[in-house]
């Protein structure tokens, strides 16, 4: 009777250990998740202070008559180039019975005539200006800088203008910075100097963007694919010993196809695909492995 009772006892002991095995192989049988990773590597950001400004001549002067008179002829029109000394239009003294030669008007400094302000027929004194010109061999940006981008900026330093029509890029030198902040905007002022052998790229009165790079930054650049949001933080999962591990993220910057994080290391594999369907913890195959 006893050796029946202890024949039955290690059946029953042999059943459990089997049935042990089997959910052990079924664990270790589990199909694990093909993915794909990016080593990712550190790279060096430039920090930049995009400003938006306007173009204008490094000199501008009015031009005036030197006597009371009636415009006889004006000579140049609105973009001539002219030098100094030349002559721009004549002015006839209207006295009762005078018969003086005509005053010329004529150029006080060497440039391109910006506007014409008189015309023929026009009564002008030497208190009207009829001509402006402006020296455009340089031309001057004037644009503002806000909040702690203020403290950044620093004379010499040089200022980048792109032009979206022509997709030009052209440096310029930061040559003042305005003492004190603008009372209505609250922006401290910059100006930026470039001498220019052809005067066909930026034109007095022309309005465009502008950024300064102020200095570097490091981060890790990974595929905007890779990155996920959990409980409000961006993070990304990395692959350890063929498990898939959750790791936080901050984002620094971003491109079309990147974002520039920190929170990595060089060389960190991170998946790029798939990363919605896998689980902190879960065993994964890299594909090509």
């Amino acid at each position: 009777m006893l050796s029946k009772y202890f024949a039955a006892l290690a059946m029953i002991l042999i059943l459990l250990s089997n049935c042990k095995k089997a959910e052990e192989l079924k664990e270790n049988t589990v199909e694990a998740k093909t993915v794909r990773v990016m080593n990712v590597e550190k790279i060096s950001i430039p920090e930049k202070i995009n400003i938006f400004g306007k173009i204008y001549p490094q000199q501008t002067v009015q031009v005036f008559p030197k006597i009371n008179g009636e415009v006889e002829s004006i000579i140049v029109q609105t973009g001539d180039k002219v030098y100094k000394n030349r002559k721009m239009a004549t002015i006839k003294q209207n006295l009762p019975g005078s018969n003086y030669t005509p005053h010329e008007v004529k150029a006080v400094i060497e440039g391109t005539v910006l506007a014409v302000l008189t015309e023929v027929g026009q009564t002008v004194n030497q208190n009207t200006p009829i001509f402006e010109i402006g020296d455009l061999k340089c031309l001057l940006f004037k644009g503002q800088v806000f909040g702690d981008d203020r403290k950044k900026v620093k004379k010499g330093q040089t200022l980048v203008v792109e032009d979206e029509s022509s997709s030009d890029k052209l440096g310029m030198v930061v040559t003042r910075i305005s003492p004190k902040v603008d009372d209505v905007t609250g922006g401290l002022t910059i100006e930026a100097q470039i001498c220019l052998i052809t005067q066909d790229i930026l034109f007095p009165g022309q309005s465009i963007d502008g950024y300064i790079v102020s200095g570097n930054t490091q981060g890790i650049t990974i595929p905007r694919r890779s990155l996920l949001e959990q409980n409000g933080q961006s993070g990304v999962y990395l692959v350890k010993e063929n498990i898939a591990t959750y790791s936080s993220v901050n984002i620094i910057s971003s491109t079309i196809d990147y974002w520039i994080v920190n929170g990595l290391q060089p060389g960190d594999a991170v998946i790029t695909d798939g990363v919605y369907s896998i689980q902190d913890g879960e065993k994964v195959v890299i594909l090509g492995e």
